[in-house]
C-alpha cells in the first residue's frame, strides 16, 4: 500500500465546515468538527481511486502504537469499513 500525501483544504459534505490543512506536517483524513470523512480513496491513503464517494460516518476509535488514536469509519454507500 503507498501513501500519497495530500495536504488540501476541503469542504466537510456532512456539516459545511471549512477544514484548513494541518500546519505541522501530519494529515487527516476527516473533518475535526464533526468527524465524517469521504470515501475518496481505495489501495491507499491519498490514492483518490475510489469510485464511491460517499460519506464516512465515524463509528469507533482505535489506538495504534506510533499513531496514537485513530478514527474508524464505515462508508454509507457502499458499507465497506476504513
Amino acid at each position: 500500500m503507498t501513501f500519497i500525501a495530500r495536504q488540501e483544504r476541503f469542504t466537510c459534505e456532512h456539516c459545511g465546515a471549512e477544514v484548513e490543512p494541518l500546519k505541522n506536517g501530519s494529515y487527516r483524513n476527516h473533518c475535526p468538527h464533526c468527524l465524517y470523512s469521504k470515501h475518496v480513496d481505495r489501495e491507499g491513503p491519498g490514492d483518490r481511486a475510489s469510485d464511491c464517494g460517499g460519506m464516512m460516518e465515524p463509528v469507533g476509535l482505535t489506538h495504534r502504537s506510533g499513531k496514537g488514536w485513530m478514527v474508524v469509519h464505515r462508508c454509507l454507500q457502499c458499507k465497506n469499513p476504513a
